[in-house]
């Protein structure tokens, strides 16, 4: 599968725009209740998070261009205001499709997830499964164990299609009702750059 590295110029506008999406708090919290948590350390959750989900669309926005694809990425770095728009970026195939860029950020997460509140409220065309590498290495798996320089690269695993991540049953992981497809399950990437060629 392609492999794109994380470059510094990469981390410095990730960590930047995540650091004014969560400092400027506008974006939805999808953290449950965790008591045992302090406000910098939910902060610190809240802007890796963010963090590790753009590294993943500047892969994906690396490969296209390794691919001879200029996608419009006038606004990947743009806050937006209000909760529901703060993070609207979206990648788009020259026929108007929509694709969003999902994260499989440690060793053990094996699916591509999508929450049902956003599959809900602003449903994608397709969507990209992209695997983080060299995550931060033991347990637990926690965002508060990844930094700025965490992760050497993006793998773009593959994708599916709307249609294929709406027969999913509702699954919850932990925080969130979602639907997952497991990696494996994920068609390969390359078949959606066909979309890009033929509008």
């Amino acid at each position: 599968m392609p492999r794109i590295a994380i470059t510094s110029s990469m981390r410095r506008q990730c960590e930047t725009f995540a650091r004014a999406l969560i400092d400027g708090n506008d974006q939805w919290i999808r953290m449950l209740p965790q008591g045992r948590l302090t406000p910098d350390e939910q902060r610190h959750i809240r802007m890796f998070r963010t963090f590790t989900g753009k590294l993943a669309e500047c892969g994906f926005a690396a490969y296209l261009m390794q691919n001879g694809i200029e996608p419009d990425l006038t606004d990947l770095f743009t806050i937006f205001p209000g909760p529901e728009h703060a993070d609207a970026f979206d990648f788009s195939t020259p026929g108007g499709q929509s694709i969003d860029v999902k994260a499989a950020v440690f060793q053990n997460h094996r699916s591509l997830v999508v929450p049902l509140d956003q599959l809900q409220r602003s449903p994608k065309d397709f969507y990209v499964a992209a695997k983080m590498v060299d995550p931060p290495a033991g347990m637990p798996n926690s965002y508060l164990r990844v930094h700025a320089g965490s992760f050497s690269a993006v793998d773009i695993v593959g994708y599916a299609t709307l249609a294929q991540i709406q027969r999913l049953p509702v699954k919850n992981l932990g925080e969130l009702d979602c639907k997952a497809l497991p990696l494996g399950q994920t068609a390969p990437i390359e078949q959606l750059l066909a979309q890009f060629s033929h509008p």
